[in-house]
């Protein structure tokens, strides 16, 4: 009897980063921008069968797969792809992905991103020529930045300064970690000689450029100078220091708390002897020695280690496709579940309605006699919709054109063309049927159609180009950014709040232009105080077109 052939699934690259939102493009935005990055990844390996904008989907054919979860209000992402290897055959890649943002209570502003890259084989293999980063992942790093334990997975760190070993040390000891910090100490011999023969560099004996760069997105890279290595070791006891031309790898849950509980062997010394005895021949035959040698072969220990590495995702607050698919197949079966509990209300609504039936023949019938006078006049309703539509667009196509010129018809004009896009305050209302002396109306109005227009896209993520707001702004001479507001206190920080939604908002951004920007002159500049609602998705304007002062204005 003729056995099967067994399958393995292998690990080529595991990584979980940090997505650090910034003010000016929103949560909200920013988790578009990068699940569309994610989305146009899987449309290349998948031609004509993905969908242009990520949405819950699934799509199957013979041994490719794609399956996705897509949630915008929750802020969650989750995808599984399997495809065939384009260069050798009966080898396939499964790759996960999720992007989600935990903490839906706080104002968070960090999305956690993890992946998992994996192929098959006939065998168990963690060797590191199979090692391989997504497209995706780089481009997610070069376009929004990923960070880990608060530092970006890319570079050579070089401590130069008391602030940054501080800094050095925060990274080691952060529990969150998720890649090696390896550090490579300064040596005080520097022999020119020696040092040109062994690729050192001022007394370090690794190169930690070349170093850093092939370990992008797969650990922290950090030169430690002669004059740091004694403060470190003070910190750290002696038996975990590093010095003279050594290099330690500090693995993921490193904790200077319970270094005295910990193994050292866990996070392996070695010294400069025996970084200088090695040897290595590179796959084009060119024998390589010393710190040339070694880090080549740490390069391929780093990579061998992060594919064979157990992870607990959970510990990440990861689900992966598999849970993230139970959990979703889960609340489906809850939401079944409480349709059958309702069936017998609606059984007993729908023998209330039999009874009313015969009570609402006569009805019927004379409903029956509108439909038939109204079928009578349908040809003169479709030519008035059809006029009607015409004017529509002629008022839309002139709403760039046309701009109140008195402060009295600014909200009339807002709600006529900013609905569900902008909101005044009665505050703001206030302020402009207050004679506002600002003379320049038009250039106002332009302002608050900037808000209603570019920026509101911005914050939805609704626009391909990024720059566009930016742009219309430095367009328009006018400038749109945060407030002073924390600056303030007493009357004056209360001068900044509105009352709104039966809470306290703070106007924290601003619009701010005119002839003389910085003029304390209301006849030569304007500012709009306004926030953005999360919750509904729109600007809310509270104060215009006067300057709010703070503590030091």
């Amino acid at each position: 009897m003729q056995s099967l052939d067994q399958i393995f699934t292998n690990n080529s690259y595991q990584g979980v980063f940090d997505i650090i939102c910034d003010e000016e493009h929103g949560v909200k935005g920013t988790f578009v921008y990068a699940t569309r990055i994610i989305q146009k990844w899987i449309q290349l390996k998948f031609k004509g069968s993905i969908p242009d904008k990520p949405r819950t989907f699934h799509w199957e054919r013979a041994s490719r797969k794609v399956d996705i979860i897509y949630d915008f209000d929750n802020m969650f992402f989750c995808a599984k792809a399997v495809h065939n290897d384009s260069n050798v055959p009966d080898k396939t890649w499964i790759t996960e992905v999720e992007i989600s943002r935990k903490d839906l209570s706080g104002i968070n502003s960090v999305l956690k991103f993890a992946v998992k890259n994996q192929f098959t084989s006939d065998y168990y293999t963690s060797d590191y020529k199979q090692y391989s980063v997504p497209s995706f992942v780089r481009r997610l790093d070069e376009k929004v930045g990923l960070y880990d334990a608060g530092q970006r997975v890319k570079g050579l760190n070089v401590i130069s300064s008391k602030d940054d070993l501080e800094e050095f040390t925060i990274v080691l000891d952060d529990a969150s970690r998720f890649f090696p910090v390896i550090i490579i100490s300064q040596d005080e011999i520097n022999d020119p000689a020696v040092a040109h023969y062994f690729e050192a560099d001022e007394g370090y004996y690794v190169d930690g450029n070349k170093f850093a760069e092939s370990l992008s997105l797969l650990g922290h890279v950090y030169y430690l100078p002669l004059e740091y290595q004694y403060e470190l070791g003070e910190m750290l006891g002696r038996e975990w220091a590093i010095f003279n031309g050594a290099v330690r790898t500090y693995y993921p849950g490193f904790s200077i708390d319970k270094k005295d509980e910990m193994n050292t062997y866990d996070h392996p010394f070695i010294a400069k002897n025996k970084i200088l005895s090695m040897e290595y021949i590179k796959e084009d035959d060119e024998q390589c020695y010393g710190g040339h040698a070694f880090r080549h072969i740490l390069t391929h220990i780093t990579k061998v280690e992060n594919m064979s590495r157990r992870v607990d995702w959970n510990k990440y607050g990861i689900d992966l496709y598999y849970i993230a698919s139970k959990k979703e197949q889960a609340r489906s079966e809850n939401e079944i579940n409480q349709i059958k509990e309702s069936d017998s209300f609606y059984q007993e609504l729908c023998d209330t309605l039999e009874q009313e039936k015969k009570q609402q023949e006569l009805e019927i019938d004379y409903l029956k006699n509108q439909l038939k006078e109204a079928k009578n006049t349908n040809s003169f309703n479709q030519l008035q919709i059809s006029q009607l539509k015409n004017k529509i667009k002629e008022l839309q196509a002139s709403v760039n054109d046309e701009y109140p010129t008195q402060y009295s018809e600014i909200q009339d004009w807002v709600e006529k063309n900013f609905s569900g896009r902008i909101t005044l305050h009665k505050r703001a209302i206030k302020c402009i049927n207050d004679n506002p002396v600002y003379p320049d109306v038009e250039l106002l109005c332009k302002s608050i159609e900037m808000l209603g227009t570019a920026y509101y896209d911005l914050k939805m993520g609704f626009s391909e180009d990024r720059n566009a707001c930016r742009d219309l702004c430095n367009q328009l001479g006018i400038i749109n950014c945060a407030t002073d507001s924390e600056k303030s206190s007493g009357t004056q920080k209360k001068s900044y709040e509105v009352d709104y939604q039966g809470g306290r908002r703070r106007l924290d951004m601003h619009v701010k232009g005119g002839k003389s920007i910085n003029s304390h002159d209301d006849t030569e500049r304007f500012r709009i105080y306004y926030f953005w609602d999360d919750d509904n998705n729109r600007v809310v304007i509270g104060y215009l077109p006067g300057h709010l002062h703070t503590d030091q204005s």
